[in-house]
């Protein structure tokens, strides 16, 4: 039977497992295309769940306790979320800048992605918008 290589990134204390041959969507943001009051208030939620978290964890021996997987959950609900009002406040484009717009722009991005596919890593879609661009690697 083959061996399985599994790499492992972590990424703000979060493990990010990457089977060979996986699929990842990716998507990237020009800088302020997100409002700072938006951002702000996720960075507050977002620290307030991890320390309820780590509240839970100190308290609870057992990682199975109620107490503490009604906390990840909570955590994985508040991820889902906000990658959809994100999502939102990109597509309606209404802040920040929009270079991506302009054909060139545009143009020179998606070649930049095409550049290194097949080398550094497989292609298999990609979005420019005016402020982020999606990508199916």
């Amino acid at each position: 039977m083959a061996h399985l290589e599994f790499k492992q990134f972590t990424w703000r204390r979060r493990p990010h497992i990457h089977p060979p041959g996986a699929r990842l969507f990716v998507t990237y943001r020009l800088a302020g295309s997100i409002p700072q009051s938006t951002l702000r208030e996720y960075r507050a939620k977002k620290e307030w769940l991890e320390n309820e978290l780590k509240r839970a964890r100190i308290t609870e021996q057992d990682e199975g306790t109620p107490e503490l997987k009604k906390s990840l959950e909570r955590i994985e609900i508040f991820h889902r979320d906000w990658f959809l009002k994100f999502e939102a406040i990109l597509h309606q484009a209404k802040v920040g800048p929009m270079w991506m717009q302009d054909e060139k722009v545009a143009d020179a991005v998606a070649d930049s992605l095409r550049a290194l596919d097949g080398k550094a890593y497989r292609l298999d879609a990609y979005s420019v918008m005016s402020n982020h661009v999606h990508t199916i690697f």
